[in-house]
C-alpha cells in the first residue's frame, strides 16, 4: 500500500473526467498544488464534496490488497443474492487486468475511490504544462 502523508489535512479542489482518465486535483496544507492521474480506469465512486474539503487520507492499493469490501463500496453493491453474483466477477478482473485502487477519504466533504489500470502524482504546474503542449501541432 502507497499512502501520501503529505495531504493529510490537505484539500481535494476538483476533478476532471476524460475518455478513459481521471484528474484528482489535490493540495497540501501549504498550498502546494498537485495532480493524481488516472489512466485505465475501470470505475469511480466520488460524492460528498463540499466547500472545504479536507483531507483525511490517500493510500493507492496494489491488486492483491483490493478486498471483496472494495469492491462492493465502489459498485455500490448491495449484500443479496443478485449483487453478490457480481462481485466475484468484478474481483476477478482486478486480478486479470492487474488494477489499483485509490481511496481518498475526508474529515469534511469529498470521498473518492478510482478503480484504475495506474495512478501518476505531479505538480499541477507540470499537468498544465503537458497538457498545453499536448494539443500543439
Amino acid at each position: 500500500m502507497n499512502r501520501f502523508d503529505q495531504f493529510h489535512d490537505g484539500f481535494y479542489n476538483w476533478l476532471l473526467i476524460r475518455e478513459g482518465s481521471v484528474d484528482l486535483f489535490v493540495e497540501t496544507s501549504e498550498k502546494e498544488r498537485f495532480v493524481l492521474s488516472a489512466s485505465g480506469v475501470v470505475a469511480l465512486l466520488s460524492g460528498g464534496i463540499r466547500e472545504g474539503n479536507i483531507i483525511f487520507d490517500i493510500e493507492c492499493r496494489a491488486t492483491s490488497e483490493i478486498t471483496l469490501g472494495d469492491i462492493r463500496e465502489i459498485y455500490a453493491f448491495a449484500e443479496g443474492p443478485r449483487d453478490e453474483a457480481y462481485t466475484p466477477k468484478a474481483m476477478a478482473k482486478v486480478a486479470e487486468q492487474s488494477l489499483s485502487m485509490l481511496v481518498m477519504s475526508s474529515s469534511y466533504g469529498g470521498d473518492c475511490l478510482l478503480l484504475a489500470k495506474s495512478f501518476e502524482l505531479q505538480p499541477e504546474s507540470h499537468w498544465i504544462r503537458e497538457l498545453c503542449t499536448r494539443d500543439r501541432p
